[in-house]
């Protein structure tokens, strides 16, 4: 499927096509560089000790304004009344998309001000209402000159809805086998993970996309070769087998780290 088939722009087509994505296959297979974890919003009082970290908190916003004609800021108070501001650079537009009294959830790098007793994030990463807040575990993607991360997330989102088009080069058997989900279940969890777990069963899948080619060629090649000379032991380097062993190395690995 074409991007412009999901109502991608021919000028962000070009912007795709710059980072060597020019389908919706390839848009999906585009998977997040990192994850930050925001699940869990903490209140202001508890960032005083906790500077320069990531962090989420929820707060009802109080009041936003335009600095120096160009710059925006929001001002948010949580729960417990502790102050909280956000501060978007070049980006005044953000004051419009704000409802005030409404409940948001802010993320990013903090930073304490005593003075203030409040906490400022410059740049927020996250910045969500609360009513639609999913699930708080945020993909970040490498950036693509010209092109913002909300369009890069809304194009993304309308991708997911065409996952059911994507086949799969593995039965629903050997999956279940090697314990890694289908290629349409992949695309969702690494996109909109609800938890770490699904993250890491995403990776999972990956991994194998990544080694069943190579594995694959060897096993033809091996094949080939017996067929040709009777020198070459007849058992077959089967991909299957192969991908099985490794992924079983590595769930030990990840257990005897683990202990």
């Amino acid at each position: 499927m074409e991007l412009h088939e999901i109502g991608v722009t021919p000028r962000k087509e070009a912007q795709f096509k710059k980072r060597g994505i020019e389908s919706v296959e390839d848009l999906l297979r585009c998977y997040p560089k990192e994850y930050r974890d925001y699940r869990v919003p903490v209140s202001v009082r508890t960032l005083k000790d906790r500077q320069d970290e990531r962090a989420a908190v929820l707060g009802i916003v109080t009041g936003c304004r335009i600095l120096q004609g160009k710059h925006a800021m929001v001002r948010l108070k949580d729960k417990d009344g502790g102050n909280i501001s956000a501060v978007w650079f070049n980006q005044a537009f953000r004051v419009r998309q704000v409802v005030l009294g409404g409940s948001y959830i802010v993320g990013g790098m903090d930073r304490w001000d005593e003075q203030y007793q409040s906490v400022s994030f410059l740049m927020p990463d996250l910045f969500e209402s609360f009513e639609g807040f999913r699930f708080g575990i945020k993909p970040v993607y490498r950036k693509i000159p010209g092109m913002s991360e909300e369009y890069f997330s809304s194009v993304m989102e309308e991708a997911l809805s065409h996952i059911d088009d994507m086949g799969d080069y593995l039965s629903d058997e050997e999956c279940k086998e090697l314990d890694i989900p289908s290629t349409a279940d992949t695309f969702w969890l690494a996109h909109l993970p609800e938890s770490m777990e699904d993250v890491e069963r995403a990776q999972r899948r990956v991994l194998v996309d990544n080694m069943y080619p190579f594995c694959r060629e060897m096993e033809m090649k091996r094949m080939q070769a017996a067929a040709e000379s009777p020198f070459v032991p007849l058992a077959a380097f089967e991909a299957m087998e192969q991908i099985r062993a490794f992924l079983l190395s590595t769930n030990a690995e990840n257990e005897q780290s683990q202990t």
